[in-house]
C-alpha cells in the first residue's frame, strides 16, 4: 500500500529539474537554492498527501506578504520566497462558498482555504488560491467532488477490493501451511 501511494510521488521528483536559457553562475544559483529550500521533498510530500488522502495543498511561503491576498510575483522581492509548506486536506478547508470565477483551470475551485486551529505552523490562516498548489488524488465527478469539500478520491480507494482479496488470500495461505506443519509433524 505505501508503494502505491510513494512510487508515483519518488518517481516524479527523484530526477530534479533542468533549467535552461541562464548562464552557468545562475543556473547553479538557482540549483543551489531550489535544493536548500528543499523544494523537490515538498512536491514529493504534497503529491503523497493528494494520493493518500484525495488532496492536499503546497502553501508558496512569501515573508512580508499577506497570505489572504493574491500572489503577485512582480511584488516578491530577493529572498522573500521561503519555500513551499504542505498541508493535507485535512488541515485546511475552503473557506466560505466563495469560488473562482475567473476563466481558466482554477475556475469552481475556492477562493480562498482556511487552516485549521490544531496546524501548529499556520494556525488559522485564510490563504488564497493563487498562494496554493493543488495536489489531488483520483479525480472525481462534480457532486462527489462536492461532496468531498472539492477534493477527490485517494489512490487506495479504487484498490480497496484488491488489497481485502490479497490480505484474505495471504492469511488463507498461511493457515493452510500451519495445518500442513502440524500434520506432517504428526505422521
Amino acid at each position: 500500500v505505501g508503494n502505491a501511494v510513494d512510487i508515483p510521488a519518488d518517481d516524479m521528483t527523484s530526477a530534479g529539474i533542468t533549467l535552461e536559457g541562464l548562464d552557468a553562475e545562475t543556473d547553479g544559483n538557482m540549483i543551489a537554492a531550489i535544493r536548500d529550500l528543499m523544494l523537490p521533498q515538498s512536491m514529493s510530500g504534497g503529491i503523497r498527501w493528494g494520493g493518500l488522502f484525495g488532496g492536499a495543498v503546497g502553501v508558496l511561503l512569501v515573508n512580508g506578504q499577506n497570505m489572504a491576498t493574491p500572489l503577485r510575483l512582480d511584488t516578491v522581492g530577493k529572498d522573500q520566497f521561503r519555500g513551499i509548506h504542505i498541508l493535507d486536506r485535512w488541515l485546511v478547508q475552503p473557506a466560505g462558498s466563495e469560488v473562482v470565477t475567473e476563466f481558466g483551470p482554477d475556475l469552481g475551485l475556492p477562493k480562498y482555504y482556511q487552516t485549521v486551529s490544531d496546524n501548529q505552523a499556520l494556525s488559522g490562516r485564510k490563504i488564497h488560491y493563487s498562494r496554493v498548489i493543488r495536489f489531488i488524488g483520483h479525480e472525481l465527478p462534480y457532486y462527489q467532488r462536492q461532496a468531498e469539500q472539492g477534493w477527490g478520491m485517494s489512490i487506495l480507494e479504487r484498490i480497496h477490493d484488491r488489497l481485502i482479496g490479497f490480505e484474505s488470500t495471504s492469511a488463507g495461505a498461511a493457515q493452510l501451511a500451519m495445518k500442513a506443519h502440524l500434520r506432517t509433524v504428526k505422521i
